[in-house]
């Protein structure tokens, strides 16, 4: 049975975010695939903004034809124009953008959650982003 050494473990806050704009760094992609057969991306979005720094939002990008536009939604706030030909986690692994973040209950519990094409690039002007 392992040692563990409690003192040296933080505790979290699993609370939701308000919901909002907010600076994001994608901080992780895991490839895993959907129930039908379709490649899926777990993204890991850190938040960057003061009151919430470090805290994480998850997306799953589905590579069907019902996900294609959301995938091309976050690559457009990477890249704007210039999208590359095939995706690569690694083109987005450390890139930085905007997210609009909601909170969504399911099972009677609070979660954030980003809405579908919820992705902005940094430079876009948003009267509504808090940073």
């Amino acid at each position: 049975m392992p040692k563990v050494n409690w003192n040296a473990v933080e505790d979290q806050d699993f609370t939701p975010v308000p919901e909002g704009k907010y600076e994001a760094i994608i901080d992780g992609v895991e490839v895993k695939e959907t129930q039908k057969g379709d490649e899926m991306w777990l993204v890991h979005f850190k938040l960057l903004n003061e009151n919430y720094k470090n805290r994480q939002v998850l997306t799953n990008l589905v590579f069907n034809e019902g996900g294609y536009v959301n995938i091309k939604k976050l690559y457009s706030a990477i890249f704007g124009t210039k999208l590359p030909k095939n995706c690569e986690t690694s083109d987005i692994d450390g890139e930085k953008v905007a997210i609009d973040v909601v909170i969504t209950e399911y099972n009677g519990k609070k979660y954030n959650n980003i809405p579908y094409a919820g992705f902005y690039a940094l430079n876009e002007d948003n009267e509504e982003a808090p940073f």
